[in-house]
Protein backbone atom coordinates (compact mmCIF):
# COMPACT_ATOMS: atom_id res chain seq x y z
CA UNK A 1 0.00 0.00 0.00
CA UNK A 2 0.77 3.85 -0.01
CA UNK A 3 3.50 5.01 2.37
CA UNK A 4 0.28 7.43 2.99
CA UNK A 5 -3.21 8.09 1.87
CA UNK A 6 -5.64 10.45 3.41
CA UNK A 7 -9.11 10.02 1.95
CA UNK A 8 -12.57 12.23 2.44
CA UNK A 9 -14.08 8.58 1.50
CA UNK A 10 -12.03 7.04 4.61
CA UNK A 11 -11.62 8.78 6.93
CA UNK A 12 -13.42 12.08 9.32
CA UNK A 13 -12.01 14.81 9.21
CA UNK A 14 -9.15 14.13 6.36
CA UNK A 15 -9.49 17.46 4.95
CA UNK A 16 -7.25 20.21 5.89
CA UNK A 17 -4.17 18.33 7.55
CA UNK A 18 -0.81 19.44 7.06
CA UNK A 19 1.91 17.38 7.17
CA UNK A 20 5.78 18.10 8.13
CA UNK A 21 9.30 16.54 7.64
CA UNK A 22 8.10 13.35 6.84
CA UNK A 23 9.93 10.20 4.68
CA UNK A 24 7.89 7.27 2.95
CA UNK A 25 10.71 4.90 1.06
CA UNK A 26 10.27 1.71 -0.76
CA UNK A 27 6.23 1.46 -0.25
CA UNK A 28 4.62 -1.09 -2.76
CA UNK A 29 2.41 1.91 -3.99
CA UNK A 30 2.66 5.63 -3.83
CA UNK A 31 4.71 7.06 -1.59
CA UNK A 32 2.49 10.12 -0.24
CA UNK A 33 -1.19 10.27 -1.97
CA UNK A 34 -4.18 12.63 -1.10
CA UNK A 35 -7.90 12.57 -2.57
CA UNK A 36 -8.81 15.49 0.58
CA UNK A 37 -9.50 18.86 0.45
CA UNK A 38 -6.32 21.63 1.91
CA UNK A 39 -3.76 19.22 2.39
CA UNK A 40 -0.39 20.48 2.74
CA UNK A 41 3.10 18.58 2.46
CA UNK A 42 5.90 20.82 3.75
CA UNK A 43 9.52 19.16 3.35
CA UNK A 44 8.65 15.81 3.13
CA UNK A 45 10.82 13.00 0.95
CA UNK A 46 9.14 10.10 -1.55
CA UNK A 47 12.26 7.91 -2.50
CA UNK A 48 12.11 4.28 -4.60
CA UNK A 49 8.33 3.62 -4.16
CA UNK A 50 6.47 1.59 -6.90
CA UNK A 51 3.82 4.17 -8.00
CA UNK A 52 4.49 8.16 -7.60
CA UNK A 53 6.19 10.05 -5.39
CA UNK A 54 3.37 12.29 -4.42
CA UNK A 55 -0.33 12.40 -5.99
CA UNK A 56 -2.92 14.71 -5.98
CA UNK A 57 -6.02 12.49 -6.80
CA UNK A 58 -9.95 13.12 -8.01
CA UNK A 59 -12.39 10.69 -8.17
CA UNK A 60 -16.20 10.40 -8.10
CA UNK A 61 -16.46 11.61 -4.72
CA UNK A 62 -13.85 13.36 -3.16
CA UNK A 63 -11.17 15.65 -4.68
CA UNK A 64 -7.31 17.00 -3.57
CA UNK A 65 -8.50 20.33 -4.09
CA UNK A 66 -6.72 22.81 -2.72
CA UNK A 67 -3.62 20.73 -1.88
CA UNK A 68 0.04 21.71 -1.76
CA UNK A 69 3.68 19.78 -2.00
CA UNK A 70 5.87 22.54 -0.70
CA UNK A 71 9.73 22.07 -0.68
CA UNK A 72 9.28 18.18 -1.29
CA UNK A 73 11.91 15.94 -2.89
CA UNK A 74 11.20 12.82 -4.87
CA UNK A 75 13.41 10.55 -6.76
CA UNK A 76 13.70 6.91 -8.08
CA UNK A 77 10.23 6.34 -7.56
CA UNK A 78 8.61 3.90 -10.14
CA UNK A 79 11.77 2.57 -10.75
CA UNK A 80 12.25 -0.62 -8.21
CA UNK A 81 14.96 -3.24 -10.02
CA UNK A 82 15.03 -0.52 -12.90
CA UNK A 83 11.22 -0.99 -14.14
CA UNK A 84 9.10 -0.23 -11.55
CA UNK A 85 5.60 -0.78 -12.29
CA UNK A 86 5.44 1.13 -15.11
CA UNK A 87 3.01 4.18 -13.92
CA UNK A 88 3.65 6.68 -11.86
CA UNK A 89 5.88 10.24 -11.93
CA UNK A 90 8.13 11.98 -9.34
CA UNK A 91 4.81 14.22 -8.29
CA UNK A 92 1.34 13.82 -9.98
CA UNK A 93 -1.88 16.10 -9.88
CA UNK A 94 -5.13 14.79 -11.58
CA UNK A 95 -7.02 17.24 -9.24
CA UNK A 96 -7.97 21.07 -9.61
CA UNK A 97 -6.22 23.99 -7.61
CA UNK A 98 -3.00 22.39 -6.56
CA UNK A 99 0.45 23.68 -6.57
CA UNK A 100 3.93 21.95 -6.42
CA UNK A 101 6.04 24.83 -4.75
CA UNK A 102 10.37 24.56 -4.13
CA UNK A 103 10.13 21.53 -5.02
CA UNK A 104 12.31 18.88 -6.43
CA UNK A 105 11.86 15.78 -8.83
CA UNK A 106 15.28 13.37 -10.07
CA UNK A 107 15.79 10.06 -11.45
CA UNK A 108 11.87 8.96 -11.51
CA UNK A 109 11.59 6.90 -14.31
CA UNK A 110 8.13 8.47 -15.71
CA UNK A 111 7.65 12.43 -15.58
CA UNK A 112 8.82 14.69 -12.91
CA UNK A 113 6.54 16.53 -12.95
CA UNK A 114 2.78 15.95 -13.65
CA UNK A 115 -0.45 17.79 -14.73
CA UNK A 116 -2.15 14.32 -16.08
CA UNK A 117 -5.89 13.96 -17.15
CA UNK A 118 -4.96 9.92 -17.40
CA UNK A 119 -8.57 8.69 -18.52
CA UNK A 120 -11.68 9.97 -20.59
CA UNK A 121 -13.29 10.00 -16.62
CA UNK A 122 -15.39 13.15 -16.35
CA UNK A 123 -14.15 13.07 -12.77
CA UNK A 124 -10.42 13.54 -13.15
CA UNK A 125 -9.81 17.13 -13.46
CA UNK A 126 -6.38 18.79 -13.53
CA UNK A 127 -6.93 22.32 -13.90
CA UNK A 128 -5.82 25.59 -12.21
CA UNK A 129 -2.64 24.25 -10.84
CA UNK A 130 0.97 25.51 -10.91
CA UNK A 131 4.38 24.84 -10.17
CA UNK A 132 6.41 27.26 -9.17
CA UNK A 133 10.42 27.73 -7.99
CA UNK A 134 10.91 23.85 -8.61
CA UNK A 135 13.15 21.33 -10.38
CA UNK A 136 13.32 18.41 -12.54
CA UNK A 137 16.24 16.34 -13.48
CA UNK A 138 17.15 13.62 -14.84
CA UNK A 139 13.30 11.67 -15.27
CA UNK A 140 11.97 10.03 -18.00
CA UNK A 141 14.60 7.47 -17.17
CA UNK A 142 12.06 4.48 -18.37
CA UNK A 143 14.90 1.07 -19.09
CA UNK A 144 11.49 -0.15 -21.17
CA UNK A 145 11.58 -0.59 -25.05
CA UNK A 146 8.61 2.17 -24.56
CA UNK A 147 8.34 5.61 -22.86
CA UNK A 148 8.41 9.26 -23.44
CA UNK A 149 7.71 11.45 -20.48
CA UNK A 150 9.31 14.64 -20.23
CA UNK A 151 10.73 16.46 -16.70
CA UNK A 152 7.75 18.55 -17.37
CA UNK A 153 4.48 17.35 -18.25
CA UNK A 154 0.96 18.90 -18.89
CA UNK A 155 -1.13 16.07 -19.93
CA UNK A 156 -4.85 16.57 -21.06
CA UNK A 157 -4.78 19.84 -18.14
CA UNK A 158 -6.03 23.14 -18.19
CA UNK A 159 -5.19 26.73 -16.92
CA UNK A 160 -1.87 25.98 -15.76
CA UNK A 161 0.96 27.81 -14.80
CA UNK A 162 4.50 26.92 -14.47
CA UNK A 163 7.15 29.53 -13.59
CA UNK A 164 10.46 30.06 -12.53
CA UNK A 165 11.35 26.74 -12.77
CA UNK A 166 14.30 24.10 -14.09
CA UNK A 167 13.99 21.23 -15.91
CA UNK A 168 17.53 19.55 -17.50
CA UNK A 169 18.93 15.99 -18.65
CA UNK A 170 15.55 14.53 -19.24
CA UNK A 171 15.76 11.10 -20.80
CA UNK A 172 19.41 11.24 -20.04
CA UNK A 173 20.15 8.60 -17.87
CA UNK A 174 21.62 5.29 -17.37
CA UNK A 175 19.12 3.08 -19.69
CA UNK A 176 20.36 0.66 -22.00
CA UNK A 177 19.43 -0.67 -24.82
CA UNK A 178 16.17 1.95 -24.83
CA UNK A 179 15.30 3.45 -28.11
CA UNK A 180 12.39 5.31 -26.94
CA UNK A 181 14.68 7.09 -23.84
CA UNK A 182 15.36 9.25 -26.80
CA UNK A 183 12.11 10.89 -26.84
CA UNK A 184 12.55 12.76 -23.44
CA UNK A 185 11.86 16.41 -23.31
CA UNK A 186 12.16 18.88 -20.47
CA UNK A 187 8.76 19.88 -21.16
CA UNK A 188 6.46 18.73 -22.95
CA UNK A 189 2.20 20.20 -23.46
CA UNK A 190 0.02 18.05 -24.96
CA UNK A 191 -3.28 15.53 -24.57
CA UNK A 192 -4.20 11.37 -24.92
CA UNK A 193 -7.64 11.86 -25.22
CA UNK A 194 -10.42 12.92 -27.49
CA UNK A 195 -12.36 15.04 -24.85
CA UNK A 196 -10.12 16.48 -23.10
CA UNK A 197 -8.09 19.69 -25.02
CA UNK A 198 -4.99 21.71 -22.95
CA UNK A 199 -5.50 25.52 -23.03
CA UNK A 200 -4.17 28.45 -21.03
CA UNK A 201 -1.18 26.65 -20.19
CA UNK A 202 1.38 29.68 -19.43
CA UNK A 203 5.17 28.65 -18.80
CA UNK A 204 7.25 31.56 -17.98
CA UNK A 205 10.25 32.50 -16.48
CA UNK A 206 11.85 29.11 -16.76
CA UNK A 207 14.71 27.46 -17.92
CA UNK A 208 15.06 24.34 -19.96
CA UNK A 209 18.31 22.58 -21.26
CA UNK A 210 20.00 19.00 -22.08
CA UNK A 211 17.29 16.67 -22.54
CA UNK A 212 17.40 13.71 -24.78
CA UNK A 213 15.23 14.95 -27.15
CA UNK A 214 13.15 18.65 -28.29
CA UNK A 215 13.92 20.40 -24.99
CA UNK A 216 10.41 21.58 -25.24
CA UNK A 217 7.95 20.35 -27.53
CA UNK A 218 4.19 22.23 -27.64
CA UNK A 219 2.10 19.29 -29.22
CA UNK A 220 -1.10 19.57 -31.00
CA UNK A 221 -2.92 16.43 -29.71
CA UNK A 222 -0.89 12.83 -28.54
CA UNK A 223 1.93 11.96 -27.44
CA UNK A 224 2.14 8.57 -28.28
CA UNK A 225 1.42 7.50 -32.06
CA UNK A 226 -1.89 5.71 -31.21
CA UNK A 227 -3.07 8.98 -29.78
CA UNK A 228 -3.11 10.95 -33.10
CA UNK A 229 -6.83 11.73 -32.56
CA UNK A 230 -6.96 13.54 -29.15
CA UNK A 231 -7.97 16.43 -28.55
CA UNK A 232 -6.21 19.74 -29.91
CA UNK A 233 -3.89 21.93 -27.58
CA UNK A 234 -4.97 25.81 -27.69
CA UNK A 235 -3.29 29.21 -25.67
CA UNK A 236 -0.52 28.30 -24.23
CA UNK A 237 1.98 31.21 -23.47
CA UNK A 238 5.60 30.97 -23.66
CA UNK A 239 7.43 33.93 -22.57
CA UNK A 240 11.00 34.68 -21.19
CA UNK A 241 12.00 31.23 -21.29
CA UNK A 242 15.55 29.60 -22.25
CA UNK A 243 16.06 26.13 -23.93
CA UNK A 244 19.25 24.75 -24.43
CA UNK A 245 19.77 22.20 -26.63
CA UNK A 246 22.24 19.09 -25.43
CA UNK A 247 24.30 16.90 -26.58
CA UNK A 248 22.61 13.68 -26.76
CA UNK A 249 19.73 12.26 -28.62
CA UNK A 250 18.40 14.54 -31.65
CA UNK A 251 15.53 17.44 -31.98
CA UNK A 252 16.05 20.96 -31.41
CA UNK A 253 15.46 23.22 -28.44
CA UNK A 254 12.34 23.99 -29.35
CA UNK A 255 9.22 22.88 -31.41
CA UNK A 256 5.64 23.15 -32.08
CA UNK A 257 3.69 19.89 -33.85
Amino acid sequence: NSGWSDTTNGKVNGDYVQFNHLKSMYNQRTGFASSATNVVFNDCTSIGNMFEGFLFKKGSSAAADYSRAYRCYAAYNNAAGGYGTGYGQGYTSSAPYTHFVSCTSEYNKMAGFDFLVYTENPYTDCSYSSMTYCTSYRNGQTRRPTGYDPGIYCDGAHDVLVYGCVSYEAGSGTGTGNTQSQESKCLMVTTEHASRPVYNVHIVNNLFYNSSSYTVEIKNGGDYPNYNNAAGTTGVTFVNNTCIRGSVGYGGAFRIS
